[in-house]
């Protein structure tokens, strides 16, 4: 953040972001004569967290490092200049091309959250192959940029400042690996789990996405520790917890647990669910996080489909209560086998294709992102302990 043009003109604002500009004052510097003075307000109720982007390429500046097979971690300094604690997250825009252009507002890799202490925070993130592959269209070589997302402030008030220097991809001389991810199983009691989000990065298996193109995303999704709500997770100590922004708009956003996640759960539990998936069924314990009733709305659909079907399973979620939600394989068969109808099957699929054990489902969490009786809050809900049952047989 040494060159106003070349260092700042490129960065993308999003969401009515507030203020970005450039800092001489040495107290706020931490290698070189300047860094970048942020500060991210979000306007009204309308808009979505701040975020901004820093593009891994430019024409102008003639750089381009989209490819990031080579890329072990990102690192940067960032100096919270509050008394408080402040969370600041940072993923990959993994980038989607509509109409010949680059569409800024959705594709993300779900974030990894840090919570800054006042002072100077150095934070490390490091780009894991195997997290990565569940972000959707994620492609290690064709990463657009990266982004940073702040927390919610009013531009009514006081809004935090914060200081960024020294951003910095780190390179190796071979091409990166995943880490190791085992799944756990019991068994004995037939429970197989996909995610109790103990580890933040699983996250990631979530990426998010809208339900008509071109609208603003209002859904986000980070792990958190259950006590940040008040409750007791009901495995473990961490939650997946997922942020709708209310508006006056735009429509139903979701929040996907990768198709691939499924894929490797049914594969480590073997033959017998592809031959009796009858005997199966998907399970996970849910919370409202909100002070009034709202509807979380479960979707499913798979690679042989062309789109999600309409949200066709909506859960009534009591305020401040956990309940459990399970489904049956064969509910889900029998559901997606809707598609024909609709005409939703892709080409070169059949309608045996439909069918989870052959084509692991995408679960998708969605719900509406509309205001309701002038209530313009958050709404947030807590999801823990996805995993497979086997209850028969």
């Amino acid at each position: 953040f040494e060159t106003f043009e070349e260092d700042f003109l490129t960065i993308r604002p999003l969401n009515n972001f507030g203020k970005i500009n450039i800092n001489y004052d040495k107290e706020y510097v931490k290698f070189g004569k300047a860094s970048a003075k942020i500060e991210a307000s979000s306007g009204t109720f309308e808009t979505p967290k701040p975020t901004m982007i820093l593009p891994t390429y430019s024409t102008r500046f003639s750089y381009d490092y989209k490819d990031f097979s080579k890329t072990e971690k990102v690192s940067v300094w960032l100096y919270n200049a509050e008394e408080k604690e402040l969370s600041v997250g940072l993923g990959l825009q993994i980038g989607k091309w509509v109409s010949g252009q680059w569409w800024d507002r959705v594709d993300r890799s779900t974030p990894l959250y840090y919570e800054l202490k006042s002072g100077w925070n150095y934070i490390e993130y490091v780009v894991d192959l195997t997290y990565l592959a569940y972000q959707g269209q994620a492609n290690i070589k064709n990463i657009h940029g990266l982004f940073f997302e702040f927390e919610y402030c009013s531009q009514f008030a006081d809004v935090p400042v914060i200081y960024m220097d020294d951003l910095r991809l780190h390179l190796s001389k071979t091409e990166i690996t995943g880490s190791e991810y085992e799944i756990k199983a019991d068994t004995q009691k037939g429970v197989w789990e996909i995610a109790d989000f103990e580890d933040e990065r699983q996250g990631m298996f979530m990426y998010m996405r809208n339900y008509s193109e071109g609208e603003t995303l209002r859904m986000n999704a980070r792990v958190v520790n259950a006590s940040k709500h008040n409750t007791t997770a009901k495995s473990g100590n961490n939650v997946l917890e997922l942020t709708m922004h209310a508006g006056s708009g735009n429509g139903w956003p979701r929040a996907t647990l990768s198709s691939k996640v499924l894929a490797k759960v049914i594969e480590k539990i073997g033959q017998d669910f592809v031959e009796h998936p009858e005997n199966y069924q998907i399970s996970f314990d849910y919370y409202n996080a909100s002070p009034v009733e709202h509807s979380l709305a479960i979707v499913y659909d798979n690679e042989a489909m062309t789109t999600t079907l309409n949200p066709w399973q909506n859960i009534k979620c009591a305020p401040y209560t956990w309940s459990t939600y399970t489904i049956s394989i064969t509910k889900i068969n029998n559901t997606l086998a809707g598609a024909v109808e609709s005409g939703y099957l892709k080409e070169g699929y059949t309608a045996d294709d439909l069918k989870c054990e052959k084509y692991p489902v995408n679960i998708v969490f969605s719900g509406s992102a509309f205001a309701s009786a002038n209530d313009t809050r958050d709404r947030y809900y807590l999801i823990d302990n996805i995993r497979i049952e086997k209850v028969n047989g």
